[in-house]
Parts: structure tokens; sequence; C-alpha cells
């Protein structure tokens, strides 16, 4: 959709260009023939007439007036290109984008704050927090705060990334995605001669159930602090999704399947095994090697790989004999890999935990995507001018091959290896 829409403005921005241009040429085409016929007739006179003399400066002013007009009215629709960027290009921020939804006009020619004042029904407020960029630009600085002695104390935790964008992703319309997982199987495709006998083969598959669980938050504040500070509901409701990521992340990692839980990859992912591979001194890395080798046996390909930020940092600062640093790096990051598998550290993952996965053979699916709804009629909020605010989203995780994750910790495994 984002393409499609940059093609829309680039058309849009064309035309302008051919008509603003178009009339640019007619309008000083015009111009230029009325000024050569003034001189004309001055030249004819041999003499500098005043009324002549005020014509040729009034039409030359005007001509550089409508230029100037001309050019910066196509340097506005310029700027204008690019609508959900902001300066140097770059993509809109998260708090910019909340702060837009909360302030700008919108239903019915009003902010969301006007909304929440004016709501006078049971109806919440709601909005979606779709194709929003990244978070790291936020900030509370600015002259919102004049007046007042506001101290810095109000840091913001924000992990590298999060668990959900390594999946691939989806929608639901049911509570429970009912699907087949394979368990195993007999037989194997081989050659056969002419009229012989084919193999049968026997793949085991077992239906499971992912239901669609939900993950949510509220917090309460004065209408008043929306008014007077505009940007502490952006920041509010930033701190809050980040928070409900936190938990989808713990989820999606070491869900029981239990109550309100979703079933996670440690539930159900194959340990590691070392098998026939021995390796000398082994490290962290060596054991990541035998584990997407103990993949691609199973012809998977594994594209990630999960680890703690503690144990990330021990493998990048892990060195030689000599002191060098051994760690390999993905082509034009900082990020290390194992033979081009990128690993991901996530401050969920258990320390000394490691995770290699497939993870074309799991699927993050959504039932309601996250969304913020303002309710004004909460409890006593209506006598008190107290707004609450609701973050939420509903979601479901089939692993549709377990095979497709090996797990273990780096101490069992190096063990392991080095037995």
């Amino acid at each position: 959709m984002a393409d499609e829409s940059m093609v829309v403005i680039e058309k849009a921005l064309d035309t302008a260009k051919e008509d603003i241009t178009k009339q640019v040429k007619e309008i000083t085409s015009a111009l230029d023939h009325r000024l050569k016929a003034a001189e004309a007739q001055v030249a004819d006179k041999g003499k500098t007439d005043e009324e002549l003399k005020s014509e040729i400066k009034n039409l030359a002013q005007k001509h550089q007036e409508y230029t100037e007009a001309a050019e910066k009215k196509f340097a506005e629709l310029q700027r204008s290109k690019a609508p959900a960027s902001e300066d140097n290009g770059r993509p809109k921020s998260f708090i910019k984008h909340l702060h837009e939804l909360f302030y700008e006009k919108g239903e019915g020619g009003m902010t969301i704050a006007e909304r929440v004042k004016n709501n006078r029904s049971k109806q919440p407020i709601e909005f979606d927090l779709k194709a929003v960029g990244d978070l790291s630009a936020s900030n509370l600085t600015g002259s919102y705060f004049i007046g007042y002695d506001v101290r810095p104390g109000i840091i913001n935790p924000l992990q590298e990334s999060h668990i959900r964008p390594i999946f691939p992703q989806g929608q639901t319309t049911k509570d429970t995605v009912r699907f087949a997982r394979e368990t195993g199987g007999e037989g194997a495709f081989t050659t056969v001669a002419a009229g012989g006998t084919k193999p049968q083969i026997d793949w085991d598959l077992q239906m499971y159930d992912a239901p669609v669980r939900k993950i949510a938050g509220y917090f309460r504040l004065p209408e008043e602090m929306m008014d007077d500070i505009p940007y502490l509901m952006s920041y509010l409701t930033m701190r809050g999704l980040e928070e409900l990521r936190n938990v989808e992340d713990d989820q999606l990692l070491y869900g029981d399947g239990n109550g309100q839980n979703l079933t996670g990859i440690d539930t159900v992912a194959t340990a590691f095994a070392a098998g026939a591979l021995t390796v000398a001194s082994a490290n962290n890395f060596d054991v990541l090697v035998a584990a997407k080798k103990q993949l691609r046996k199973l012809n998977l390909l594994p594209n990630y790989i999960l680890v703690s930020p503690e144990d990330y940092a021990k493998m990048r600062l892990a060195k030689g004999s000599d002191g060098h640093y051994i760690f390999p790096v993905y082509p034009g990051t900082d990020q290390i890999t194992v033979d081009g598998t990128i690993i991901i550290q996530n401050n969920n993952v258990n320390d000394d935990d490691f995770y290699v996965l497939d993870t074309k053979w799991m699927q993050v699916l959504d039932r309601m995507a996250a969304q913020v709804r303002l309710f004004d009629q909460d409890r006593d909020n209506v006598i008190k001018n107290m707004v609450t605010c609701v973050i939420e989203e509903r979601l479901a995780f089939p692993i549709y091959r377990p095979q497709a994750i090996v797990k273990g910790s780096f101490d069992d495994a190096i063990a392991a290896l080095t037995a």
C-alpha cells in the first residue's frame, strides 16, 4: 500500500509541476510581449514617458513576483512528496505518530483529546497502532514545560528488538486456530524400476489447536494532563505498548499453553543433540553451528538465533589466543552471526538458553492487533475528569513443525560437544 501511495503522490507531483511550468511560460510570454511593446513605444517617441516608465516597472515587478510565487509553490509540493517522513527522509517516529493521532484534527473535525472531553456516551474512543515508524526518536523535551521545574527522570528502556518480527504474520477471524502438525512418519521416496512397486509414505499428522489469547493493561490519567502536556499521553501510550510487547515476547518464548497462556517455542522445541560431532575447546559459536547442523539434517533452513543479552555480549567479546575478536558480523551491520544466520538478543530469553529456528514453520496470527482505547465513563472518571487508557491485543501462535526449533543451554551443549 505504501508503494502504491508513493506512485500516486509522484504522479500528482509531476502533474502539478507541469501545470505550474506551463502557467509560468504563458504568463512570462505575455509579460515579455507587453514589455517589448512598451519599450518599442519609448523608442519610437525618442524619450522616456513617465507613464510608460511606470508601466515597464510594474510589468517587470509582476514578472518577478509571479516567478517567485511559482517557485515557492513547487517547493511546497516537493516537500509534501513524502508525507509520512520527517526531515532528511527519516521515517516518522512512533511518538510523532502518536502525537498526531491525539492532537491533530480527525473525526468530526476534533482531536482525540477533544473527543475524550466531549464524549458523553458509554462508547470508547479507539484507534489502532499500525504502520508506525521506529520508537527510537521519542523524547519529552520542548516548550511544553516552560515555567516548571521538570527533572529528567523518565528513561525509556526500549529493547533492540522483539520476537514478533522474526515470525511470519497473519490474521484470524476465529477464537481458535486449528492446524495439522507433523509428528513423525515412515517410508521414503526412492527410484522405481518400470513396473516396480512404489514405496508407501506415511506422515503422521495430528490436529492441534492454538487458542487466541489476550494481552492487556490500562492506566488512568487526568484530562488536564492531556491538555497541559501534549506529549505525555503519547509517551505513556508508547510505554504501555512497549510493556505489552515484552509480555508478548515472554509468551512467544516460554508460554506453557495452560490457562490464558500461549504455547511458546520452548514448550515444543526439539532438544539440542551433538550426535557424533565433537569439538575441542568448544565455545558458544561452536554450539550454534552444531544446532544449525541438527536442523539442516532435517532439510530445514535456520534463519534466526535467539539468545540473552548476557550471552550475546560474551560472544561479541570473545577473543582468539592472540587477542583478536573472533565474532563474525552480518555485512553492513554490527549484528553478529553464525555462518550468516543472525543472532538476536532479547531480554526475555533466559541466560544460557539458546534457540535456533526455521521460523517459516510457525506464525503469529492477530485476532485483534494492538489497540489503544480511551474511556471517560470508567468508574468515577466523569466526576474526577479522568481518562482510562486500555492497551490490548489478541493473538494466536500456531507452531506447525516443532522440529524447526532446536533449544538448549550453552553450558550443557558445550559439555556434550567436548565429551
